[in-house]
């Protein structure tokens, strides 16, 4: 039978090796393209038929609901969404008063002690550490002409 929107013809046949091609392979949830484009892969090894991904969702969009399944499917971080923010858990407070004696911020620490939460993650942010110095040219050419660091045998 054809699918109307793919135009390809859909045998037994094919149906089974889409299903062994599947094998392994979830096409829902957070890796869902990964796993079609494995399953294209795998399709085309069996069957020498080149479907692009677009036949191959239309295939089993007809066949399950692909929406229920990806929403069925644990998030990546479960907590981070249930929470809406990152706060740390409440056996880190002592690192926290350690690092924030050393910024001189007590404010943020009494707050995340009494549990409420870390405050604005935006609101102070370190700088990142300045970068070295670049290595002149020259030291970089005698490095290379020497062959590295190779200890010669004397």
């Amino acid at each position: 039978m054809a699918e109307p929107e793919t135009g390809v013809m859909w045998d037994a046949d094919m149906e089974v090796n889409l299903f062994q091609s599947m094998e392994g392979h979830k096409p829902c949830g957070i890796n869902k393209h990964f796993h079609m484009m494995c399953i294209q892969h795998k399709f085309y090894e069996k069957t020498s038929i080149n479907i692009s991904t677009a036949q191959l969702w239309a295939k089993l969009h007809s066949l399950w609901d692909i929406g229920i399944l990806d929403s069925a499917q644990d998030p990546a971080f479960p907590e981070v969404k249930e929470q809406g923010l990152f706060s740390l858990p409440f056996d880190s407070a002592e690192l926290v008063e350690d690092v924030a004696s050393s910024e001189g911020s007590s404010t943020e620490v009494s707050s995340i002690k009494s549990g409420g939460g870390g405050g604005n993650p935006a609101k102070k942010q370190k700088s990142p550490a300045p970068l070295p110095p670049p290595i002149p040219a020259s030291a970089v050419a005698a490095v290379v002409s020497s062959g590295g660091n190779k200890k010669k045998k004397g």
